[in-house]
């Protein structure tokens, strides 16, 4: 057996697009619903999470806020990004990061796959009284 005459070159091979994250809610406009959203796996973990990252400033103070933010959870569930959305100040916006940046999720799926998405959150600095 002789190999074919016809040279072969290797072809170029763009890597796979990443999945497109879902927002949360859609389906107005035909886009595929989320079937199972993320769920938070360290929950009983988030009072803590919190009390640790409170502006001291601010607690001295005695000053409560929300701050509300996009959470971009990729397809493992990890954090991929945080966008604040509604800010308290730039004290409590950088420890609502912070927090959100600890935060893990069992991931969101689509028909069975697991689905990257972007979730509206707001996270809640509430001095222990």
């Amino acid at each position: 057996v002789e190999p074919a005459a016809i040279p072969t070159k290797p072809i170029a091979q763009e890597p796979p697009a990443p999945p497109p994250e879902i927002p949360l809610g859609t389906g107005e406009g035909g886009e595929a619903l989320v079937s199972h959203l993320p769920q938070l796996l360290n929950l009983s973990d988030l009072g803590a999470i919190l009390q640790r990252f409170y502006p001291q400033a601010a607690r001295e103070d005695g000053r409560e806020a929300t701050v509300v933010m996009d959470i971009h959870i990729n397809r493992d569930g990890e954090i991929s990004a945080v966008e604040v959305v509604q800010s308290a100040d730039p004290d409590f916006d950088a420890a609502a990061v912070r927090v959100a940046r600890l935060l893990r999720f069992k991931p969101a799926y689509v028909n069975g796959q697991t689905v990257a998405v972007k979730m509206r959150q707001a996270i809640r600095f509430k001095l222990e009284r």
